[in-house]
């Protein structure tokens, strides 16, 4: 064990669900049922709307990289995985829409615009409408289709007119320049933005728009009722069934309950039209599933070859290396068990520090594998 890991130069197990998101461990049931929301998202062409509940370390962020990597390694569809940011009592959507409009970026709209445009074009070539008439006639809104129609421009304006879809405060000035009479304020408004790039997508490229949104627990620091409404309206309008395009995923930490999320989620309007199906919760670990975790963890970071080659001249069986490495079948068993009878709240993350302490004890120790001994003296409780 000592020389392995001198030899990889690191004896820590990483959590690194960015690079790690092609793999999911422990919760293979959980991981179907996923699957099968998002096959039949696309079958039947609806939207996928989740809430994903779970305690510290449980897994949420891993679970939005795992759904991010299945939706667009199989179903190319563009995901944005982003996190609520710093909260005050007076945080409003716009921060949220801001952030996503960022990621999107000015330049990917504005060739989705003109695309679009070009589409539309082909399909009438008899109606000749300019961007503004064609967006008026699917927007219904004078200002959102104004300012989408000038992204299809070029110079300054199309800046301006960015800033305002963004949520930006304009001066006078700067709203004169695009021809709109106010700024930006109204959730219902964002939403509709968001909905329609979603649309884009599907029109142009044929992809699904995907907004991920972690750490959303702390949007429990919101407390004016104004900024709460705001929240609610957004998130009203998301999961209601005029959304027919935009697919959105929250992962909120906490136990699930209804009356612990923040309030713009546990408000009945939310509640009902997302559906008990579609609120997804992380639970700690049981036995079984620890069991699936750990080995399927340690299938994929130990080298079984690299292993049996080294332990060659040990008394240990080839099989048990190859099942059990960097454990016995003894010592196996017995972490098991002994973890899961110190142990009553068990998550992903806690396991993967109790493997990295038995790493470290090991290296210290220059011992070959964890045996019964270490384990018992590793400090990881």
């Amino acid at each position: 064990l000592h020389r392995l890991i001198r030899r990889q130069r690191q004896m820590c197990i990483r959590d690194r669900p960015d690079t790690d998101q092609e793999l999911y461990f422990g919760r293979k049931e959980l991981q179907e049922d996923l699957k099968r929301i998002i096959e039949r998202s696309f079958i039947l062409g609806n939207p996928i709307k989740l809430v994903i509940t779970g305690i510290f370390g449980s897994g949420k962020t891993h679970t939005l990289y795992h759904l991010k990597y299945i939706l667009e390694k199989e179903y190319d569809s563009k995901v944005v995985l982003t996190e609520i940011g710093d909260v005050t009592k007076k945080t409003m959507f716009s921060t949220l829409h801001n952030n996503i409009l960022d990621i999107l970026g000015l330049d990917e709209i504005s060739s989705l615009l003109r695309r679009f445009q070009q589409i539309e074009a082909q399909k009438n070539p008899e109606k000749n409408l300019d961007a503004n008439d064609l967006l008026k006639d699917i927007l219904k809104s004078e200002n959102i289709s104004i300012a989408f129609a000038t992204l299809t421009l070029y110079g300054q304006h199309k800046n301006v007119a960015w800033k305002w879809l963004k949520g930006g405060n304009l001066s006078n000035q700067e709203l004169a320049q695009i021809g709109i009479t106010s700024n930006l304020t109204e959730s219902s408004d964002m939403v509709k933005i968001l909905t329609f790039i979603a649309e884009l997508y599907n029109l142009v490229k044929n992809q699904k728009l995907v907004i991920m949104i972690d750490e959303a627990e702390k949007l429990n620091d919101v407390k004016e009722q104004e900024a709460i409404a705001n929240w609610s309206n957004a998130n009203r309008l998301l999961a209601d069934q005029s959304n027919d395009s935009l697919s959105f995923i929250y992962a909120i930490a906490g136990r699930g309950e209804i009356d612990e999320l923040p309030e713009m989620f546990s408000r009945r309007e939310f509640v009902d039209r997302i559906g008990s199906d579609n609120n997804i919760r992380l639970t700690t670990l049981n036995t079984d599933e620890i069991s699936e975790f750990l080995d399927d963890l340690l299938n994929t970071i130990v080298d079984k070859e690299k292993a049996i080659n080294s332990l060659a001249n040990e008394t240990i069986k080839e099989e048990d290396i190859k099942r059990y490495y960097p454990f016995t079948e003894e010592s196996y068993r017995f972490f098991i068990d002994d973890v899961l009878s110190r142990i009553r709240t068990f998550t992903p993350r806690l396991l993967v520090k109790i493997l990295n302490t038995l790493a470290f004890e090991g290296f210290k120790s220059e011992k070959r594998f964890f045996d019964i001994e270490l384990i018992q003296d590793a400090h990881f409780v």
